[in-house]
Parts: structure tokens; C-alpha cells; sequence
């Protein structure tokens, strides 16, 4: 009789042991490149968001002072306008760490009384009749979850230009002038949609950079009573066929005697559905760090914020929209943001050359007002203290000691202690739970001033 050959019992055992180990370790393996693909995954997707945001954040810098108006008696702008409006002038509410409004929008108000800057039960604030300022700071004054504790305090950017908005109209611009010919003035545009006027853009026109007005029934060009008209809405725009249109005809009038050239420069746009009209002779954009507690992003350490890009509305003429007049309009544009921190590169003696860094504008020599500002500003260096991907148990951020110097390092050697060098902040990490388990990183763009000087 043949024998039949099979397996024992303890050999069943072992193979089943081994076979069992192999799939563990498997299984571990795929459990690993699952968590790095999900990190990466986060990661990459992080990062396309954040060169978006820096790219917004650094044009809107390259662009501060652009086409800002300047009167004929400095810093009297000769006109009325109004800014933002001051906390107390609408409702914030506790979602919000800092609180939605802090700190207060008039602290970048250029406020016929300087006094009353930050002083938000002032609604005289609003009001202004000053050259508008290019750039403004509140260095560290946006306060963290530890208003005892300065470690979390930010920076508060804004910026006054043109171009800082996000409408069709802002920054695009024709040339007005009156050859003595067509017995009229010309509104000469470019055949681009790049950079021309078009109908319903509210628009202001200058000339040598001095805002000019109509009153009293004629289109005289000098802004003196302080309510002159100096906002016009554009309809039936021509700028091939002189004499002009209907409505650019109410536009103020070069003189042809004096080859004067004005420049027709677009604010905003209005629409039938959303009428609007001009607030402010220019667009303003504050950036500043800012939690909504009800919809932060999950994979960003609970103490980090979002940087948001705030835009003043303008005022709009219908209900629920004029609700929002002088309000920001706020955009996140980075998220996982624990620090935002702001130099300003200085040519203090105007040969070209930049000499000096500062952490704020408390200077009057510098940022006393609207001209010291474009004669001495000629850089911004931003700071961006942030993470990237989310939480992982299975890493540990690797720093000497526990905190992160912030700041310009003059010389490039790595540490901020020389002379030349301007230490910004000294980041203390432990204020943070498991803030070992995220990747952090300064992210730092030097950016030029390029319509200042």
C-alpha cells in the first residue's frame, strides 16, 4: 500500500507564521507610503496655494503708491474723502481670533486729524482730506490667543495704491490732452484691454500727480472747495473720435495753452445690478493673520492662522451691499501661518543705494507722511513663519534650542546678531503643544518699491 506524504501540524503552524509576518510587514509598509503619499499630497497642495498668495501679496507691494493722487498744498489732498470705517461702526463677532476687527481699520485711516488714529469710537476718523499714505504698518500690534504675551503679536500691512483690488477697472488708465485743434480734448487709449478705460469705470483724473476736480457748472481743473467733484463714472467711452462723448465731456479739461496731459486713471467698476460709487480716490488692501474658529483648516496646528488680504469696499448704493461701506472684504491667502513680520528697506540719503533696514514706521523722517514715504521707502521684506503639510507623529522638527530668530541678516552668515543685521522676533516655539510633529519654515520675499521715488 503507497503512503501518503502531507504536512504535519507544526509545519501548518510555521507557514502560517510566516506567511502571517510577511503580510504584517506589508501591511506596515503600505500603511507608511499611504501616510507619505497623504502627506505629500497636502504638502504639494499647500504649496501651490501659498506661491498664489505671495504672488498677490508681492504685486500689491511692487504696486503701492501707484497712481495715488497728490494735491497742491501737501499733505492737503483738496478734497473730501472717506476711508474705513472704525470697528465700532459695525458689529464683529467671536469667531474670530484676534477679534475680526483688530486691529482697528482706521489705524491705516490718513485721518484729518492724526490724533485720532486707532481711535475706534471716533467716526470723525473716517474722513479725510490728506494725501493718502503708500504703506502703513502697526508693527506687532495684532494680538495672538495670548494677549498677555507678545510672542503671538503680528504685523498689520497696508497698502494704498490704484491696482490694489481686484476689479477690472483698478489700474488701468488713458491719456487725456487738447492738441488746440479738434476744439476739444482727446482721450487717447491703447486697443488693449490690458490697460484701457471702459464704460462704467469710475475713474480719477490727475495731472503732474495732482488730483483734479469739475465745480460750479465748468470743467475747471483745480480742487479747491473741498466738494468738488474729483470721481466721475465713465458711459458711451470714445477715445478715436474728438470732440469726446456725452460723458467724457464732464471730465476736468487740459489746458491746450499749457500742454497740459492728465492721466484718466480706473478705480472701480460699477454695475446695474450692484451700483457703486468712489469712496476713496484710490484702493486699499490690508494683510494681516486671522483665525474664523468655525472654518480653519484641519491640518494646520490649532495656534496658527490664516493670512488674509482684506480690500476696503468702496460704497456701494443698494441694500444688503451698502451694509458692507468701508468694511474689509476679507480673502484668505495662506493658511498654517504662526508669525507674519515686516522690514522696511530705507535709502536714507537718497543716492540709489539701500542703507538701512526698520521694523516699523515710527520714523517721521521716513513715514511722516505721504512724501517721506515715497522719497525714502525703495523696499519691503516679509516674513512668513508657517508649516507645511499637517501633523506626523512619525517626525520631529530639528532646531537648536527651541526658538526661531526672525529677521534681516545682512551679511548672510546665518544668525542675526551683527551689525547691520535687525532682529524682527526671537519665535518661541514652546508656546506650541506637539509643535515638534510639523515642519516649519520662513518663507522671506524681498520685494521693490516700484512706484515710490
Amino acid at each position: 500500500m503507497m503512503k501518503k506524504n502531507g504536512f504535519t501540524l507544526v509545519e501548518l503552524v510555521l507557514a502560517m507564521f510566516i506567511v502571517a509576518a510577511i503580510m504584517a510587514a506589508s501591511y506596515t509598509a503600505f500603511i507608511t507610503l499611504s501616510k507619505g503619499f497623504k502627506a505629500e499630497a497636502k504638502k504639494s497642495e499647500a504649496v501651490v496655494e501659498n506661491i498664489l498668495g505671495l504672488d498677490l501679496l508681492r504685486y500689491d507691494i511692487e504696486m503701492a503708491g501707484f497712481g495715488l493722487p497728490s494735491g497742491t498744498s501737501s499733505p492737503n489732498i483738496n478734497i473730501t474723502y472717506n476711508e474705513a470705517h472704525p470697528a465700532s461702526a459695525y458689529a464683529g463677532t467671536t469667531d474670530y481670533m484676534p477679534e475680526q476687527y483688530t486691529p482697528d481699520p482706521t489705524c491705516f485711516n490718513d485721518s484729518i486729524t492724526p490724533t485720532c488714529e486707532c481711535a475706534s469710537t471716533v467716526l470723525s476718523c473716517v474722513s479725510s482730506t490728506n494725501e493718502p499714505r503708500a504703506i502703513i504698518l502697526a508693527d506687532d500690534e495684532n494680538p495672538g490667543d495670548d494677549t498677555a504675551d507678545s510672542n503671538d503679536d503680528s504685523d498689520v500691512l497696508s497698502i494704498k495704491s490704484l491696482t490694489a483690488s481686484l476689479n477690472d477697472a483698478g489700474g488701468k488708465w488713458a491719456l487725456r490732452f487738447d492738441d488746440g485743434i479738434a476744439g476739444a480734448p482727446y482721450n487717447q487709449k491703447f486697443n488693449s484691454t490690458e490697460h484701457d478705460i471702459d464704460d462704467n469705470y469710475l475713474v480719477i483724473v490727475e495731472g503732474d500727480g495732482i488730483i483734479k476736480c469739475t465745480g460750479g457748472g465748468s470743467n475747471s481743473t483745480a480742487c479747491t472747495a473741498g466738494n468738488d467733484t474729483w470721481a466721475f463714472t465713465i458711459s458711451n467711452w470714445s477715445a478715436t473720435t474728438p470732440p469726446d462723448s456725452a460723458n467724457a465731456s464732464a471730465l476736468p479739461d487740459p489746458s491746450a495753452a499749457a500742454n497740459e496731459l492728465f492721466f484718466v486713471y480706473g478705480v472701480e467698476k460699477t454695475t446695474a445690478s450692484k451700483p457703486l460709487t468712489l469712496r476713496m480716490p484710490f484702493n486699499r488692501v490690508d494683510y494681516y493673520l486671522q483665525r474664523n474658529k468655525n472654518n480653519f483648516p484641519n491640518r494646520c496646528h490649532p495656534k496658527s492662522y490664516n493670512l488674509v488680504r482684506a480690500a476696503i469696499n468702496h460704497n456701494y448704493q443698494n441694500s444688503p451691499e451698502s451694509d458692507y461701506n468701508g468694511m474689509r472684504n476679507e480673502m484668505p491667502i495662506m493658511d498654517c501661518v504662526i508669525d507674519f513680520q515686516i522690514a522696511f528697506g530705507i535709502d536714507s540719503d537718497n543716492d540709489g543705494t539701500l542703507d538701512l533696514w526698520v521694523q516699523d514706521n515710527s520714523s517721521a523722517t521716513y513715514f511722516g507722511n505721504a512724501n517721506s514715504i515715497a522719497q525714502y521707502v525703495r523696499a519691503v521684506k516679509v516674513f512668513i513663519l508657517m508649516h507645511e503639510g499637517t501633523y506626523d507623529a512619525d517626525y520631529t522638527y530639528e532646531i537648536t534650542g527651541n526658538n526661531m530668530d526672525i529677521g534681516v541678516d545682512g551679511n548672510d552668515d546665518g544668525d542675526l546678531s551683527d551689525a547691520g543685521d535687525l532682529l524682527l522676533k526671537s519665535y518661541d516655539f514652546t508656546k506650541l503643544s506637539n509643535w515638534t510633529n510639523y515642519r516649519w519654515k520662513i518663507i522671506t520675499i524681498t520685494i521693490n518699491t516700484a512706484n515710490l521715488g
